[in-house]
């Protein structure tokens, strides 16, 4: 058992993923639209959380040089996104050749495994990753007693970026870094405050009035969010949707941490909520094919993105113990030596 893992948290990044899925799973399988208030609703704040958790974990003393942090990012967010880029392309050239479907030009292939514009091949989530290796990068060079103005300046940026769009686009994600390291440096900067103290424990009063908020501001009055693609909708409207789902989801991760079933479940999918987020476009590109599961949601599209997604998590369970087990690197992780001890034990009996 890992005692340096937070419960809480990892609660919550189960809740994030889990609305990760489900959203993806309603615009590919169930026909969502933009305009759906369950899509506005998740998408005004998962991915904003996952940043905030990121900055909340990040330790800088762990990386007394640059050169550390660099070496231990590269691992952990670069090695995995391009191998997963890389699976990605070769499902999606495997299946054009077999399909007769017409690919796209080599050069835009290259370009978009790189990461050069908005683009990442087919399995676009796996911006995340990149995006995440530069904030990191930024936020490391940022003095603790500028942090709140730089954040600021950011903010600003990154909304400014979001209205050139259109005409201008930084690769490696840089474009929507600037928004991101607001949400991670608020995750960094309350770790020591008392802020942590009153929204990390139980408090109904501010789970009410920060869930409605939530509610009300990103599922009805702004408009859908997508953070790979630069757009927000209203700047004012958006920070405020995504820091009161911030809030209240670590309001419910307090409340549910007593039910044994329901939180295992969440550390589980929280734990490797990074398999699940490099591999359910897979997962889903594999099912969207299995006729047999379209004929059975045929009349009930309103539940087929939610069935899609229960099935999709499902079967990233046997892929997270295949990963954690025998391709543990893939991850950034080391081998677990105690495991090979025991293989060769058995192989020489």
């Amino acid at each position: 058992m890992d005692k340096t893992r937070i419960k809480w948290i990892d609660i919550l990044k189960g809740i994030g993923i889990v609305l990760v899925v489900v959203g993806h799973a309603n615009f590919i399988f169930a026909n969502a639209t933009t305009t759906m208030f369950i899509q506005k609703y998740i998408y005004s704040f998962h991915m904003p959380l996952f940043f905030f958790l990121s900055g909340y974990l990040f330790v800088k003393e762990k990386y007394p040089s640059f050169k550390k942090l660099i070496h231990a990012k590269v691992k952990t967010l670069l090695v995995p996104y391009f191998l997963f880029s890389i699976l990605s392309l070769i499902v999606y050239v495997i299946y054009g050749l077999t399909h007769n479907y017409k690919l796209i030009e080599f050069k835009t292939m290259v370009i978009q495994v790189l990461y050069l514009n908005n683009k990442v091949v087919w399995n676009e989530v796996l911006w995340f990753l990149v995006c995440l290796f530069v904030v990191e990068v930024m936020f490391y060079f940022i003095p603790k007693s500028k942090t709140k103005l730089i954040l600021l300046v950011c903010a600003i940026i990154g909304y400014s970026l979001s209205l050139i769009t259109n005409y201008f686009i930084l690769p490696w994600g840089v474009g929507v870094a600037f928004t991101a390291i607001v949400f991670y440096g608020l995750g960094s900067l309350i770790k020591n405050t008392k802020i942590k103290k009153k929204i990390t424990s139980p408090n109904i009063v501010i789970f009410i009035i920060c869930f409605a908020t939530n509610i009300v501001i990103g599922g009805v009055i702004n408009t859908i969010v997508y953070m790979s693609d630069i757009s927000y909708g209203n700047f004012i409207y958006f920070y405020i949707a995504s820091i009161t789902g911030i809030i209240s989801y670590i309001q419910i991760s307090q409340f549910i941490s007593k039910y044994n079933l329901i939180t295992k479940s969440l550390e589980y999918l929280g734990k490797n909520s990074i398999v699940i987020l490099c591999t359910h476009y897979i997962v889903f590109f594999i099912i969207q094919k299995i006729g047999k599961l379209n004929s059975l949601f045929k009349n009930n599209i309103s539940i087929k993105g939610y069935a899609y997604a229960l099935i999709t998590l499902l079967i990233s369970i046997p892929i997270i113990i295949m990963i954690n087990r025998f391709f543990p690197w893939i991850l950034g992780k080391n081998i677990n030596r105690n495991v090979i001890s025991k293989r060769n034990i058995i192989k020489t009996q």
